[in-house]
Order: C-alpha cells, then sequence, then structure tokens
C-alpha cells in the first residue's frame, strides 16, 4: 500500500491501483435526484491542502455510515475518479460576513453563525417545503436563512432538536437571495456542520 500511496494532485481520471490518507472536511446529508437516486457529497482534503470532492451512491451510503466521520482521516483506494466540469465544483472561499451588504444576488457564501430561533415550517404554493431560520454571526447582523424542501427534512429538523442557546453552524454555498429584503437560502449543494470543533466557531459561541 505504501507504493500506491499518493497526493490527491496527483491522482488523475480513470486512474487505478491508487491510495490517498486524507482527512474528511465535509459531510452533507443524503440528497434525492430527480432521478430518485440517493447520493451523499463528501469533500476531503491531505497534508498539501489539496481537496478532493467525492459521491457515494445509493446502496454504499448506508455502508459507509458510520465511517468517514467528520475531521477523521482515512486511507481511500480504487475509488472511480473522474473530473469535476466547473461548474459542479463545489469547493469554497473563506468564511463570509452576514454583514458585507455589498454581497451580489445568487452569490454562494461560506459562514459560520449562530442559531436565534427556528421557525416553523410551511408549504408554498408550488408545493415547495420552506423554514426561516433566524440566524447571526459576529458581525451583529440578524439575518433569515431559508431552507427549501430536504433541507427543511434534513437539516432543519436538526436545527429545532438543537440544544440551546444559540448553537453554532458552518454553512457552505448559501445562496444570497434579495426576495424581501436581504437573506440567505439553501440550493442542492449547500450543507451544514453543527457546533463545529474549530477554533472560530468557539470565539463566536463566547462572543
Amino acid at each position: 500500500m505504501a507504493e500506491n500511496l499518493f497526493a490527491i494532485e496527483d491522482v488523475k481520471e480513470g486512474m487505478m491501483n491508487w491510495t490517498v490518507k486524507a482527512m474528511v472536511i465535509e459531510r452533507g446529508y443524503p440528497r434525492i435526484t430527480s432521478a430518485s437516486q440517493t447520493y451523499q457529497k463528501i469533500i476531503l482534503i491531505d497534508s498539501k491542502g489539496t481537496k478532493m470532492q467525492c459521491t457515494i451512491w445509493n446502496t454504499d451510503i448506508p455502508v459507509l455510515e458510520d465511517t468517514l466521520e467528520l475531521y477523521h482521516s482515512y486511507l481511500i483506494s480504487n475509488a472511480k475518479v473522474d473530473t469535476t466540469v466547473p461548474e459542479f465544483q463545489i469547493f469554497d472561499s473563506p468564511l463570509q460576513s452576514l454583514g458585507e451588504h455589498q454581497l451580489k444576488k445568487s452569490q454562494m457564501l461560506y459562514v459560520l453563525f449562530a442559531i436565534l430561533d427556528v421557525g416553523a415550517r410551511r408549504t408554498t404554493r408550488e408545493n415547495h417545503i420552506v423554514q426561516n431560520i433566524t440566524i447571526i454571526d459576529s458581525s451583529n447582523t440578524p439575518t433569515t436563512l431559508v431552507l427549501w424542501d430536504q433541507h427543511v427534512e434534513q437539516e432543519g429538523e436538526i436545527m429545532g432538536r438543537l440544544v440551546r442557546p444559540f448553537p453554532i453552524v458552518q454553512a457552505t454555498r448559501m445562496k444570497v437571495s434579495l426576495y424581501q429584503g436581504y437573506q440567505l437560502a439553501t440550493k442542492g449543494s449547500s450543507t451544514f456542520t453543527f457546533n463545529p470543533p474549530m477554533p472560530a466557531a468557539e470565539k463566536l459561541r463566547s462572543w
């Protein structure tokens, strides 16, 4: 195995017989596609800081349910390797502030915030399920986060059960929306990590 240990940047499309050692830094919840396929997104990072975007499909999801834990490192071997086209790449920029009102509509944000209030679920006229979450970050700017559909069923349920006061959440790829004022909204690739073990989260909790 040691002879086949690669850095992520050296693993190429179609490559066989490879192993990388990497840490899980993001683990989304299982989602269902329009074709009724179930998938789960994972992002890995190696010691060089290179990231790899991974997708687990269907029956492999329960098999790996008790492994690939967040912030743990693993040896990953011989998965199918494809190149992700740019419009489907989901890597993120550094943490951004909710107080940055110069943000543009549909811009994607990577944010860390505390939950102030979890609203009730409701159904739109188009039969979408939505839920408003009131959040705040260290910029002292209360903001509405709108969860949509599968995010309501999964992350919204978790938010409603979190121990008060003010759970800390790391959120990736939140879409900026200008509907009824400045707010954030989820999209298909949005993910949440609850009470992440990171210095920035502890600093926000103390604040």
